[in-house]
C-alpha cells in the first residue's frame, strides 16, 4: 500500500504489470525454445489476479514498445510500482533485460526484481563469475572460449585451449564437463549435449553452441551434480533476506542424471 497524499492512511498501489506474451513472439515467428523465457496468457493472469487480491490496481501494459508508447503519453501514467517481467526479444542476451528497468529508471518509476545493471550483471554469468572471484566466493571452476563474433580465435581447438589457458585447468581435466552459452536465461541453450562425457565429444558440442550463439561466449565447467533449488532475495546489503525458495525437479531416468 502507498501512503496517500491528503495524509488519509494507505491506499491501494496503481501498479503497471510489464511482460513479454509468449504468444505474440511465436506469431512473429520465433521458435518454441527462442520463446521459453516468455509468459503465457495463464501465467501472465494468475500474476496479475493475485496482486488485485492483495486490493491493487493493475494494468497490464506489456512489452518494451507497449511501455514507450504509455511514456509518450501526456500526462505520464501515474503508476506508484512497475512489476516487471518482460524479458526483451532483441539484442545481446546479457542487456536484453536490462532495457525495461533502464527505461522505466530514466522516468523516475519504481520497478520490482533487479535494476538494469544487476539485469546486465546476473545475466552474465562470466561477468558474475569474476566479481565473485574478486569477492573470493567459491564458485564452480570455469574455461571461457571466446564468442565468434568476436574473431580472437582461429584455433582448431578452441575449447581445450580455453581450459588450458584457464587458471582453473587442472579441475577442468576431469570429465563429464558442462557447456552453456555465457548469457542466455531459462536454460535456452541447454541440451543433451551440453553434457560432456568426454574430451573427444568437447570441441562438437562447444562448435554447436558457438554456430548457434555467434554473439555470446561458451562457459565449460565441471559437471555439477545435485539438487537444483532457486532462491529470492528482497533487499540489498544487510537489509537483504531470502524469502523462499523453489526446487526444480528432474524426473528419474532424466538425460542429465550422473
Amino acid at each position: 500500500m502507498a501512503q496517500d497524499l491528503n495524509g488519509r492512511g494507505t491506499r491501494p498501489l496503481k501498479i503497471a504489470y510489464t511482460f513479454d506474451r509468449k504468444s505474440d513472439n511465436l506469431s512473429k515467428g520465433l521458435s518454441y525454445e527462442e520463446c521459453c523465457i516468455y509468459e503465457t496468457d495463464e501465467n501472465i493472469e494468475i500474476v496479475a489476479e493475485t496482486m488485485r487480491r492483495l486490493g491493487h490496481e493493475v494494468e497490464l501494459v506489456g512489452n518494451l514498445e507497449a511501455v514507450v508508447k504509455r511514456l509518450a503519453s501526456d500526462p505520464l501514467p501515474d503508476w506508484d510500482l512497475v512489476f516487471n517481467y518482460a524479458e526483451g526479444t532483441t539484442g545481446s542476451a546479457a542487456m536484453r533485460e536490462a532495457r525495461m528497468p533502464a527505461l522505466l529508471e530514466a522516468y523516475g518509476y519504481t520497478c520490482v526484481l533487479a535494476d538494469s545493471l544487476g539485469m546486465v550483471q546476473g545475466n552474465h554469468k562470466i561477468l558474475t563469475k569474476m566479481i565473485l572471484d574478486y569477492h573470493r566466493i567459491p564458485n564452480s571452476p570455469y574455461a571461457i572460449v571466446p564468442s565468434l563474433e568476436s574473431g580472437s580465435t582461429n584455433e582448431t581447438s578452441p575449447a581445450h585451449s580455453a581450459i588450458n589457458s584457464s587458471p582453473y585447468a587442472h579441475a577442468l581435466q576431469t570429465y563429464p564437463l558442462f557447456v552453456k552459452p555465457s548469457c542466455d536465461t531459462y536454460s535456452r541453450g541447454i541440451t543433451s549435449i551440453s553434457k560432456v562425457l568426454s574430451p573427444t565429444d568437447l570441441e562438437p558440442a562447444v562448435a554447436s553452441l558457438r554456430q548457434q550463439y555467434p554473439d555470446q561466449e561458451v562457459l565449460i565447467e565441471p559437471f555439477l551434480s545435485g539438487r537444483e533449488i532457486t532462491y529470492t532475495i528482497i533487499g540489498t546489503g544487510p537489509d537483504a533476506r531470502v524469502i523462499g525458495g523453489r526446487e526444480v525437479g528432474w524426473p528419474k531416468g532424466n538425460q542429465w542424471e550422473d
